[in-house]
């Protein structure tokens, strides 16, 4: 813990909301999708089609929500935006749905 990077929150709270429940106000940092196996190339794929650099999506092996809060959160501040896979914990991963999570 002490060598992660403090969150770049701007409100003492962070929302979840469906992307169909979205408003034309909303302006999320983040957003996560649930893919199966045959379509997280698909996504990873489209995350990286207009990257000059090859390295447009990242993996980080983080405990609890990290992979859904702590990497793409401070990543959507960056100049290049990568795309960030994640839930890899174990521990969390018995709570997600049964597909891989790509930001």
């Amino acid at each position: 813990m002490n060598n992660q990077q403090k969150l770049p929150i701007r409100d003492k709270i962070i929302v979840f909301k469906r992307w169909d429940n979205f408003t034309d106000h909303d302006a999320p940092e983040a957003m996560a999708l649930f893919a199966t196996p045959v379509v997280l190339p698909g996504l990873f794929t489209f995350a990286n089609y207009d990257q000059v650099e090859p390295n447009g999506t990242i993996a980080f092996l983080e405990t609890g929500c990290g992979g859904i809060i702590h990497s793409p959160c401070p990543e959507s501040k960056t100049e290049k935006q990568r795309a960030v896979i994640g839930v890899f914990d174990s521990s969390e991963r018995a709570c997600a749905p049964k597909y891989e999570l790509i930001f």
